[in-house]
């Protein structure tokens, strides 16, 4: 793998939280729709059916939802797990910028502050970390 590559292959764990970020929030929407349909819902209302119809789509949203956030959640996991294996053979220095930035999500700044470096030497250190790491061929992220 060359350089951009082992970079993609670091990105794979920050898109897959972005990835259950977008899921909660679509999980939260449909529980809405589910709240204000059974509020709506009444013994007495012409359109029970209707309402009762609504209601189980939108139950099953949820579900379904749900399993795929679970999917996500472990597929997450394993991509932690790889990246984990991959930089604990790292030097410490080259090891922490990468954690920081890629399983963390800091910025060079941000990182450039905690471990009370020079911004340029947190380049460096991501440069020289990322050309050694030694890791897998992206799996398919399209899911």
């Amino acid at each position: 793998m060359d350089y951009e590559d082992k970079i993609q292959w670091l990105r794979r764990y920050r898109t897959c939280k972005r990835k259950e970020a977008m899921l909660c929030c679509r999980i939260a929407a449909a529980r809405d729709r589910a709240t204000s349909l059974m509020q709506a819902f009444s013994p007495m209302s012409a359109q029970n059916v209707t309402l009762a119809s609504a209601i189980e789509k939108t139950v099953e949203n949820v579900d379904f939802f749900q399993q795929k956030l679970l999917d996500l959640a472990m597929r997450t996991d394993r991509i932690l797990d790889e990246m984990e294996d991959a930089l604990v053979l790292l030097d410490d220095a080259e090891c922490d910028v990468l954690q920081k930035r890629y399983i963390e999500c800091m910025t060079f700044q941000e990182i450039s502050d905690a471990l009370h470096l020079t911004p340029r030497r947190v380049y460096q250190l991501h440069r020289k970390g990322v050309e050694a790491l030694q890791c897998t061929e992206p799996v398919d992220d399209s899911a």
